[in-house]
């Protein structure tokens, strides 16, 4: 199903990649999309992933240890680690995840 989704997003990203590109009344380029389609594909992934994971204390605590492993030695991120093990709420999923923290990047 993850494999499904993935390759279907790469054939989705390989045709739209030609028109990524925005342009200026005089057609020159300002800025070129397709040099974020790391980025691109990843939040798609991310958005699938939410979308059908889980929703346990499980799932959450695998979650936190696959980020703290991450992490590893960046005091700052796992002390955030530890306060969203200790506070998260299902209903402060939005602010957590616009925090920049390492949920948001």
């Amino acid at each position: 199903m993850l494999r499904d989704a993935i390759i279907k997003s790469r054939e989705e990203l390989n045709q739209q990649t030609a028109v990524l590109n925005m342009y200026n009344k005089k057609e020159k380029t300002i800025y070129n999309l397709s040099k974020e389609q790391g980025s691109f594909l990843f939040f798609q992934l991310f958005k699938f992933l939410l979308k059908y994971l889980s929703k346990t204390s499980e799932a959450k605590l695998k979650m936190i240890t696959i980020c703290r492993n991450y992490y590893r030695g960046n005091l700052i991120e796992l002390e955030n680690i530890n306060d969203f093990d200790r506070t998260y709420k299902s209903y402060d999923a939005i602010s957590w995840f616009t925090k920049k923290t390492f949920v948001y990047e």
